[in-house]
This record gives structure tokens, C-alpha cells and sequence, in this order.
């Protein structure tokens, strides 16, 4: 009942038998009570250290492990195993100037403040197929992080579970190359956050955004404090691939990632499932490709000189959801001045029949580049364009089929700019409406386009 402390290169090995053949029930491994000294397990040493089957139970507040300098391998370690605790006590594990190697797995940590797992100046570490549940904040100190990294380069996070966090789930503050990895991420809260990172990024994670009550979710959303699954700030060079966002439709409260003052991002064959917006964007520049978002409040807005590429993607909401009763804000919405907006080869389908267009873009100074592009739903408008230059070429924008909200003077495609350039593209089906409004005041170019069953083809000027 009193600190380990470790000063040369040592292996703590509890006895695993019991372990192993209980069905590895953590309440048969060795105990190390925290009940004195700063924390339960010190390592103030540059020699490497191993720390297997054992578990530590804190009556006081300190870290489980607290090392300094040295590479750890720890393996099979509980922090206040399950109903050994009342309340959340104690802190996780804290691994600080760690040059390489650093491993910890099958580790849980339950019922802390503070952090989970915290790496501080760490390079090359893996934490992998870990548990992390139950973390409190410390006022002024730690956000309650599940899994911390702070400095340091080239940490992988694989293949852990995090749940009922106070602060994000993972959290990534100046580590550059993390890899975030196949980790099982859950509630209507921060999930990941990303912050002032180079390089690497957040692949094949699954992010649950529905309310989870019994891990107490507030039952908030994105518009009360800005939270998201997914927030990338100040980084650049980072990739999000073939991720998994989902949220009840029926609820939408969750934004699923937020991009701020980011360059270089590339998002790349992720998969939305409900949600209030799937991508919120300010002053960041990013590509989307191969992915796919069905029945979201809106797919991307973006709100402050971003620079974007849509590339190969779908989007598309169910018919007779509440996005088709006027409630959505159209797939891509895009505010900011000088913006510049590059849409290629992807799919609409339902974005808003209800009200406004599937591409909505009021951008002073702006651009949009569309190509190869198919928009479909009842009276669904393919964009609507105000700024400075739009180019659609070879796109297909149909209005036909049973509109939710009848409406009258609908336009397939609309565009007020200094240039408008429209060439082979085909329009058809807004009956009670027009197929191509245009208005270039230095330039309109309508060339080879193809606009038939219209109320009227095309209004000019």
C-alpha cells in the first residue's frame, strides 16, 4: 500500500495465472493500492521499463504510472478495475520524454480525473486495444482527455475503446505523424481533436454520435458549444479515410467534423449516416473524395475563404424524412468571400426539396468549377451561384417526380456572376419552373446545353 518506485531497468510481472485462467477477470491480478505517495507506480529512469499484470487502485489523487524518460512496455494493467472505486479518483497513466518504443495494450483505465493515458514529448508510441471510461476533468489543469498526446511525433492510437469522457475521447495537440486508428468512439460529444498536427492522420474509426444517457451525455448538440466527432484546427497534411459518422436521423444535432484554419486536409472514402452537418468548415482548404452521406441536415457548409475539391462523392437524404420538409439546408452550402468551390464527377439526390438548392454558394470574390456532376429530386435545384466566376460543364439536373412542398418558379440551374460559363449540360423536368437562369455582367457563355420539359428553358440576365 505505498508507491513503486522504479530507477533501473526492471520487469513488473504479477502472477497471471489466475488471470489467465479466470477467464482473465482483473479482480484475480495482484493490487498495488495508491494510498500514499504521488502515484501509484513511478519511473524516473531512461532505462526501459515493463509493467505486465498488475492493477492499481487510487484512494488519493496522483497517476496510476507516472514515468519520466524511459521506454514502457505495459500489458494487462487495470486503474481502479471495475466497483473497486465509488467515484472517479485518481488519474491514468502519464508517460513523459519517452524517445521510442513505448507500448501499452489490453490496459484499462476506469473511473479517473484528469486523463486516461497521457503522453507528454513521446515518439513512436502505441497504445493499442486499450479501454478508457469514466474521466473527469481537473479545473485548470487536464480537460479529461481519454487519450492524450501532446508534443512528440510518430504515436500510434489503435483499436481502443473510449467512452464517457469529459474532454475529447483522443486528443492531439502538436504530435505530429499520429495515426488515430480502427478506434470505437461513442457519444454526443467531442470524440477526436486534432490540433496544430503535420502529417498522418484518423483512419477506419468508427464514431457513434447518438445520445448515450447512461454514459452521461448532456443531450446537447454541435450548435450549443461547437463540439464534433471529429475537430481538425491548425493542422495540415493530415488525411480522414474510411471512417464511419452516424447519428439518428431523426435527432441531426451532431456535427461530424469540424475543419478551422487547416490546409491540405484530404478526406477520403468516409461514410455519413444522419447528423446536423456532416463538415463544417472555416478558412481551411481540404478534398473530398469516394465518400458517401445519406440523410444528413446538410453534407458540408463552409463559411470563411475555403478552398474545396468534392470529387466522386454521393450525397443524398430518403424522401420523407424531415430534410424533405423544408428543415435541411441543401447538401453544400458555402458562405465565405473568395471561396473557391471544385465539384467533380458526384452524385445529389434529395438534397433539399423543400426549400433552397443542392450546391448553395453567395461568395463575394468566389468560385465554383462543376463538372460531370448529377442532380436529382422533385424540383430540386442543381446551385445556385452569386459571385465572382462559375464554370458547369457536362452536369445533369433533373426536376421530375413528386414534390413535397409544391412550389412555383424553381430553377434547375441558377448563376449571378461577373462570368457565367454553361456548356453541355442537360436540364429537364421543372415544369413549373425554368431550367437555366443566367446573369453574367462581364460575361455569359451558354454553349451545346440540352433543356427540355421546362416551364420555361432559359431566363437571361
Amino acid at each position: 500500500p505505498e508507491t513503486v518506485a522504479l530507477t533501473r531497468r526492471l520487469t513488473l510481472l504479477g502472477d497471471s495465472g489466475s488471470f489467465v485462467g479466470g477467464n482473465r477477470n482483473p479482480s484475480a491480478l495482484p493490487l498495488i493500492a495508491h494510498d500514499t505517495g504521488s502515484a501509484g507506480i513511478t519511473a524516473s529512469t531512461t532505462a526501459p521499463m515493463t509493467i505486465r499484470y498488475l492493477a492499481v487502485t487510487h484512494t488519493l489523487d496522483g497517476p496510476a504510472i507516472e514515468a519520466n524518460g524511459s521506454d514502457m512496455v505495459v500489458e494487462w494493467f487495470y486503474v481502479n478495475r471495475s466497483g473497486s472505486v465509488s467515484s472517479r479518483i485518481g488519474r491514468g497513466i502519464s508517460i513523459a520524454n519517452s524517445p521510442s518504443g513505448t507500448r501499452i495494450t489490453n490496459t484499462v483505465v476506469d473511473s479517473v480525473r484528469g486523463y486516461g493515458i497521457l503522453l507528454t514529448s513521446v515518439s513512436g508510441a502505441v497504445i493499442q486495444s486499450s479501454t478508457v471510461r469514466g474521466v473527469d476533468s481537473l479545473a485548470g489543469l487536464e480537460e479529461g482527455a481519454g487519450i492524450k498526446a501532446t508534443g512528440g511525433s510518430g504515436n500510434s492510437l489503435m483499436s481502443n475503446t473510449v467512452r464517457a469522457t469529459q474532454g475529447p475521447q483522443i486528443l492531439a495537440r502538436g504530435s505530429n505523424q499520429i495515426t488515430v486508428l480502427g478506434n470505437n468512439l461513442a457519444g454526443r460529444h467531442q470524440l477526436v481533436r486534432l490540433v496544430s498536427v503535420t502529417g498522418n492522420g484518423v483512419f477506419s474509426n468508427t464514431f457513434d454520435l447518438n445520445q448515450r444517457i447512461q454514459e452521461g451525455d448532456d443531450g446537447q448538440g454541435s450548435q450549443s458549444d461547437g463540439r464534433s466527432a471529429l475537430a481538425i484546427e491548425s493542422s495540415s497534411s493530415v488525411t480522414v479515410s474510411s471512417n464511419t459518422f452516424a447519428e439518428a436521423a431523426s435527432a441531426g444535432t451532431m456535427d461530424a467534423v469540424h475543419l478551422t484554419q487547416s490546409r491540405n486536409l484530404n478526406l477520403f472514402r468516409n461514410v455519413f449516416t444522419g447528423g446536423f452537418v456532416n463538415i463544417v468548415s472555416q478558412r481551411a482548404s481540404f478534398t473530398v473524395s469516394q465518400t458517401r452521406s445519406d440523410s444528413a441536415r446538410a453534407f458540408l457548409t463552409a463559411s470563411d475563404a475555403d478552398t474545396i475539391t468534392l470529387e466522386a462523392d454521393t450525397l443524398r437524404n430518403i424522401v420523407g424524412i424531415l430534410q424533405n420538409l423544408g428543415q435541411g439546408i441543401g447538401c453544400v452550402n458555402v458562405t465565405g468571400a473568395a471561396s473557391a468551390l471544385v465539384v467533380r464527377n458526384s452524385v445529389f439526390e434529395n438534397c433539399h426539396p423543400g426549400a433552397g438548392a443542392a450546391i448553395e454558394m453567395s461568395s463575394v470574390g468566389g468560385s465554383l468549377d462543376l463538372s460531370g456532376s448529377v442532380f436529382l429530386g422533385a424540383h430540386q435545384t442543381a446551385f445556385a451561384f452569386s459571385g465572382r466566376s462559375v464554370s458547369a460543364r457536362e452536369n445533369t439536373a433533373s426536376g421530375a417526380g413528386t414534390d413535397p412542398l409544391p412550389r412555383n418558379n424553381v430553377v434547375g440551374m441558377s448563376a449571378t456572376a461577373d462570368t457565367v460559363i454553361l456548356v453541355s449540360n442537360v436540364v429537364s423536368g421543372y415544369r413549373r419552373g425554368s431550367g437555366i437562369s443566367a446573369a453574367g455582367t462581364n460575361r455569359t457563355s451558354l454553349d451545346r446545353n440540352s433543356v427540355t420539359l421546362n416551364g420555361v428553358g432559359m431566363r437571361l440576365g
